[in-house]
């Protein structure tokens, strides 16, 4: 078997309007525990950035911030909930991708998604854009127990059946992350990126980039 590991946020969709996102989500938590918008908003990202340290899937989930800034578990996974819906409407396929899943896909190749998205979200996300269904199969946060980058992401096929010599290529959008230890590994690596400087094996601009420079 040939398998294609994939990031997903940023790799295979991007968010627009982020700002505008976030902007939101703050004023329903504002609203929530009636504090001023400019107060919260400085607490919010200086515990966000705290939180960003931790390889703790428990610790980095939204919730968990949400608590931290005083709301309850319930209050925190109904917010939650308003911002990814808010979300969906926000996310765009990066450019060819559906033509590169459906054409390695169709050719039996294996597709497995490796992120440290939660797997609700990101089920959620994959089944709004349509692209669910060509995924073999999904590495998580919760599977591995920790968040990028960790060995255990790429490890993980072992237990889906496969061994890391059918892997034959690991696409990220952040090299660090997704690529620098699939690298040690001896896979092959390709980083969708703008920056003139690679560092993997392939560097591309959009799929059909990568289907011009990848011969699998």
């Amino acid at each position: 078997m040939k398998v294609i590991m994939f990031d997903a946020d940023n790799t295979l969709y991007r968010i627009k309007n982020k700002e505008l996102l976030y902007d939101l989500l703050l004023e329903n938590i504002s609203n929530r525990i009636k504090e001023p918008l400019d107060r919260l908003r400085e607490r919010f990202f200086n515990i966000l950035e705290t939180l960003k340290i931790s390889s703790d899937p428990n610790i980095r989930s939204r919730e968990y911030l949400l608590m931290k800034l005083g709301l309850d578990y319930d209050t925190s996974k109904e917010i939650v909930k308003d911002f990814y819906d808010n979300l969906l409407n926000n996310l765009e396929l990066v450019k060819g991708v559906v033509d590169f899943l459906d054409m390695f896909y169709k050719r039996g190749y294996i597709l497995i998604i490796f992120t440290d998205e939660y797997k609700k979200y990101l089920k959620m996300k994959l089944r709004f854009l349509g692209i669910e269904s060509y995924f073999y199969g999904f590495i998580t946060p919760e599977d591995v127990g920790t968040m990028k980058p960790s060995k255990e992401y790429y490890l993980y096929v072992e237990k889906m059946g496969f061994s890391l010599s059918e892997i034959v290529l690991v696409i990220g959008d952040n090299y660090e992350k997704d690529l620098a230890l699939a690298k040690e590994l001896g896979l092959r690596t390709a980083h969708l990126t703008l920056d003139k400087q690679c560092r993997a094996d392939v560097c591309f601009v959009d799929y059909y980039d990568l289907i011009r420079k990848v011969n699998l």
